[in-house]
């Protein structure tokens, strides 16, 4: 059922798949899936200039960013009627983002509520009308600001089970960019932070870039990149989620080599990770145990080429931890492979077919891992170049196209 025309943005549904909320120009809207004359206005009166709205619950209630003025966002709420204001904002003061908690029950935000243009973390809990606490001690120099990202925004994460934050903040004594986590839900009165990256050398710090922490699925683990040893040389890192137990993760490297990605498993036991860590300017992929109780080891044919500006999704774990998957270049070939690796026995298998059985320049453009966990389709052009179809693959057989 078609619920919009052109123009419609920020799509999201509902963890119950049953309500969707969509931005319509300067608008939130929100519609049952199954019944496009269920589509009703949310946003009010408000202005809309985020495409920032979570759906909680089975989709009932709305929580969005706006204002009543351009660079005057705050969050609302939104189940029937009209929206309501969750924060109290004095004048002049905004929330500059926000995240839903797992569960729905509440939301950590970012705003300078205490503050003029001083950027601190709040969470709420989405019903009642309880004040916002402050997650981490108070930063009140407005001229030394706490959190960093390219934007001036922090980037920060909920661990799944919605217990903790982990963010990027200044070192209030020497400004080095450091790795923080923090309860959510803090006692009244603000809560305190925990150090979780290692004081860096002077001029180095942690990345505060899009994809440079990661938490992993089970929440217990932080895997994040910085300049810590060396200035301008990023190296991969990881530590427990509450305390400050960091293992370097890489091993030595050429003289300008660079972590550029990363990929933590699921179950937390292994990091997946991409940098010119043997040859300065080739870049490889790397397993390691996330304590470091191996070396690294490279899981790609040495001849590889792997693209620095390929996304995530060219690196995919098994639901248990137990095998990456991936694209790449094998032996000879310019194109791209598939291949898996599995961590306990250090196993690597080509699931593509070999190079001479398939049309020349055939690349393998995606793939995705079956729900089984048998089985993983992947999308090629095996057999005419530039005609990508579906092909279906497992490690005990041959690719077989689906009818």
């Amino acid at each position: 059922a078609s619920f919009f025309t052109t123009g419609a943005t920020a799509i999201v549904a509902s963890p119950t798949g049953r309500q969707i909320s969509y931005r319509f120009g300067t608008e939130f809207r929100t519609a049952a899936a199954d019944s496009p004359a269920s589509d009703r206005l949310c946003s009010g009166e408000l202005i809309i200039v985020t495409d920032e709205i979570a759906l909680l619950g089975d989709g009932a209630t709305s929580v969005f960013r706006g204002g009543r003025a351009i660079s005057s966002e705050s969050l609302w709420r939104f189940t029937a009627g009209a929206p309501e204001e969750l924060i109290a904002r004095p004048d002049g003061r905004s929330v500059h983002s926000f995240r839903s908690h797992p569960a729905g029950e509440a939301v950590t935000f970012l705003a300078d509520l205490d503050s003029q243009g001083v950027k601190e973390l709040y969470s709420r809990p989405i019903s009642g009308g309880s004040a916002p606490v402050r997650i981490h001690t108070p930063r009140d120099d407005s001229n030394h600001d706490f959190f960093l990202d390219a934007q001036g925004v922090a980037d920060y994460q909920i661990t799944p089970d919605g217990s903790r934050v982990v963010f990027h903040g200044e070192d209030s004594t020497s400004g080095a960019v450091r790795l923080y986590s923090a309860p959510v839900t803090p006692a009244a009165g603000g809560g305190t932070e925990t150090v979780l990256s290692e004081t860096p050398t002077e001029g180095g710090g942690v990345s505060s870039g899009a994809g440079h922490t990661l938490v992993s699925s089970d929440g217990s683990r932080t895997a994040y990149v910085a300049d810590s040893r060396i200035d301008g040389v990023l190296e991969a890192f990881s530590t427990p989620i509450d305390r400050r137990d960091t293992r370097r993760l890489n091993r030595g490297y050429a003289p300008v080599g660079d972590v550029v990605q990363h990929w933590p498993s699921p179950d937390a036991e292994w990091l997946v990770y991409r940098a010119d860590q043997d040859v300065d300017r080739r870049l490889d992929l790397y397993a390691v145990p996330s304590d470091r109780s191996r070396s690294p080891v490279r899981i790609n044919e040495i001849v590889s080429r792997l693209s620095p500006h390929s996304t995530g999704e060219d690196v995919r774990f098994s639901d248990d931890g137990n095998r990456v998957y991936f694209r790449a270049n094998s032996t000879g070939s310019a194109f791209m492979k598939f291949f898996s690796f599995e961590f306990a026995s250090g196993a690597r298998k080509e699931l593509s077919p070999p190079q001479e059985e398939v049309a020349n320049d055939s690349h393998v453009r995606a793939f995705r891992i079956h729900p089984n966990q048998t089985q993983v389709v992947y999308l090629a052009d095996h057999r005419r170049p530039g005609t990508p179809e579906l092909y279906l693959s497992q490690d005990s057989s041959e690719p077989q196209m689906p009818v």
